[in-house]
């Protein structure tokens, strides 16, 4: 639980849907209990019940909300407190702290990392957005800079923007469950799948994927109403460090990581899209990468939208 006296302004959850969960929970962090009706939208059902919560009770707005997960530690490398001490050192509105953050590395943007590991998604977002003025423009040909490569998995803001996001979010829901939209079945994989709960997502949709990285394109769109102050948390680990404990894929992901780390290095400004990928991608990463999702040159064409 979150100590009243030296964190008393943090309330970071996690969400409890199982009573095993309760009993495995060693991250200090607040259970949030919430009803798992539909298993693709567990993390936009948790959101909401935090945000019922949130939004109906005297919050001070400087109060700061998040939503973290049992797999925090393995893909971050952060604890509960190591997080709370970047909350309190840095100033700012929304606190972000993104997993696998060499996906900057080896894609152009991070629609096409989306689009790699759940294809289609990048029409499914644009027809969706499409829908309502209000959601953010969207960009798939430019190059998403660093900082902000962002699935947005784990986050906190004050409660102020958490309560606006979140309820952003709650529209974005009505839209797409009023056009049958987000509900096309994608493969995923994660090693994190049975560590915690096996009944956690059987069946995989589009839905929080859009959702993940709703907030990202919000941060990124220049017209954005909220424009807060962002912390982007930066993984000081190596990027090889970072990938996920997946077979084959840290393998599979070395050739395109110590190229791009060299273009890096040389400040490579590259001329568009299929020039990145053609420098950092060779025909053997895509024969090795295959196995873990497909990528080859077809998808790289598609990626560039070139027909």
């Amino acid at each position: 639980m979150v100590s009243s006296e030296i964190n008393k302004d943090l309330f970071l959850f996690y969400g409890v849907y199982d009573t095993k969960q309760l009993l495995i929970n060693d991250l200090e962090l607040i259970p949030c209990i919430f009803e798992n009706k539909h298993p693709w939208k567990r993390e936009f059902q948790i959101y909401k019940t935090i945000y019922n919560l949130v939004s109906k009770s005297q919050e001070n707005e400087n109060n700061i909300i998040g939503l973290f997960s049992a797999s925090f530690i393995e893909r971050t490398g952060l604890n509960y407190q190591s997080v709370c001490k970047l909350i309190k050192e840095n100033d700012a509105d929304i606190f972000i702290f993104s997993p696998c953050q060499y996906n900057s590395l080896i894609f152009y943007n991070y629609w096409d990392q989306a689009e790699i590991c759940h294809k289609g998604i990048r029409k499914e977002v644009k027809e969706i957005f499409s829908l309502n003025k209000s959601f953010p423009t969207i960009d798939f040909q430019s190059r998403t800079p660093k900082d902000q490569f962002s699935f947005c998995n784990f986050w906190a803001a004050k409660s102020e923007y958490f309560i606006k996001i979140v309820n952003n979010m709650i529209s974005l829901d009505d839209l797409m469950t009023e056009n049958n939209l987000g509900l096309k079945e994608t493969f995923h994989r994660s090693p994190f799948e049975y560590s915690f709960n096996k009944s956690y997502k059987k069946t995989y949709k589009l839905f929080p994927f859009i959702i993940e990285r709703y907030l990202s394109a919000t941060l990124m769109d220049e017209g954005n109403k909220i424009l807060p102050k962002v912390f982007y948390w930066n993984d000081n680990r190596s990027p090889i460090e970072q990938v996920e404990e997946i077979e084959d894929l840290r393998e599979s992901l070395k050739g395109p990581i110590s190229r791009a780390k060299y273009y890096e290095s040389q400040k490579t400004i590259f001329k568009n899209k299929r020039d990145f990928y053609e420098k950092v991608w060779l025909d053997e990463d895509f024969e090795k990468f295959d196995k873990v999702n497909s990528i080859n040159g077809q998808m790289i064409d598609y990626l560039c939208d070139l027909k």
